[in-house]
């Protein structure tokens, strides 16, 4: 097999179990690339972004064999992405000039997510945003999921469906407030 994507990935998974080492170099061979861009479209200091690539790939390792996922794409995107998201958090919490990223937008939009007097663990509102996102057309889907998860641009995700930036910025707006009615209405905000 010289051809990374020839190696399934039910193949990797097994071997996280038996040859951890050699699976993590595949995964990196295979997924590493989109993992290391979905990390710096949310940290774009290049020095957090190789930390937290580094944790990534620590991640894997230990987390694979156990949670034997499904779809090893999807799960190193949560993964890497999850990593970021902390490794933002942490960044805004110390009150460090931090650029602004798509996820700050989101929050922003709908900042009164959550009850502070109840403890909330965003199953419910997980639940709700897959809800939402599933009556979305496709295209106003991928331009969110684009955003929002991946930390695309506006110029980026333009480019890439081949559509002019200000329709994008519009279709962006107009999900962003029909995700925030949707929310107010299930009662998450």
């Amino acid at each position: 097999m010289n051809n990374i994507d020839e190696i399934s990935d039910d193949l990797i998974i097994e071997l996280y179990r038996n040859e951890p080492d050699k699976a993590l170099k595949f995964t990196e061979n295979k997924y590493g690339r989109l993992c290391r861009r979905l990390i710096s479209n949310f940290l774009r200091v290049p020095e957090d972004a190789e930390e937290c690539y580094n944790d990534f790939l620590l991640n894997m390792w230990r987390s694979v064999p156990e949670q034997q996922p499904d779809n090893l794409k999807a799960f190193s995107c949560r993964v890497a992405r999850n990593h970021a998201m902390k490794k933002l958090e942490y960044n805004h919490s110390q009150k460090r000039d931090y650029p602004r990223t798509s996820f700050d937008e989101l929050c922003e939009f709908i900042s009164d997510v959550g009850n502070a007097e109840e403890e909330y663990d965003g199953t419910y509102l997980r639940e709700q945003i897959n809800t939402f996102l599933s009556g979305l057309p496709e295209l106003e889907r991928q331009v969110f999921v684009k955003r929002f998860f991946f930390g695309y641009s506006v110029k980026e995700i333009a480019r890439s469906l081949d559509i002019v930036s200000f329709r994008i910025s519009n279709m962006l707006f107009r999900s962003k407030k029909q995700l925030r009615a949707f929310l107010e209405k299930n009662n998450c905000i």
